[in-house]
């Protein structure tokens, strides 16, 4: 089985060129194994909890009726459908902003400059 993830994107590309002239090696860029394996583990993390919520449609289908289910208890008001579905519409656009702003908030407080430079002169190698 291949697993083709960013993680083991780059440990496969170390490996195939590692012993190669000119490749860049992690004391030029004062990086131990361990902290290259901390960041992409972390990363790869990060990625991952990205991809699982995107097959998960519970919390946004829920968010998208709630409000049109509480103005239906509210009043009998015939307008009341349509209200709670722009209402739903426009928390649901919240909720993936709201997520992608966390996403963003994430990788950048995980961001490192020189581990990834080094991970991108590896990947462009």
């Amino acid at each position: 089985m291949i697993i083709d993830d960013f993680e083991h994107k780059v440990h496969d590309k170390i490996k195939e060129c590692e012993d190669k002239a000119g490749f860049p090696q992690l004391e030029a860029y004062g990086l131990t194994q361990d902290d290259l394996d901390d960041y992409l583990f972390s990363k790869q993390a990060i990625f991952d909890s990205i991809d699982e919520r995107k097959g998960k449609y519970f919390i946004p289908s829920f968010l998208f009726i709630l409000p049109t289910l509480v103005l239906s208890a509210i009043t009998a008001d015939s307008n009341a459908i349509f209200i709670g579905v722009a209402l739903g519409a426009v928390v649901l656009a919240l909720y993936f902003v709201f997520l992608k702003i966390y996403d963003k908030s994430r990788m950048h407080r995980l961001y490192d400059e020189k581990i990834e430079k080094y991970i991108e002169d590896v990947l462009n190698f």
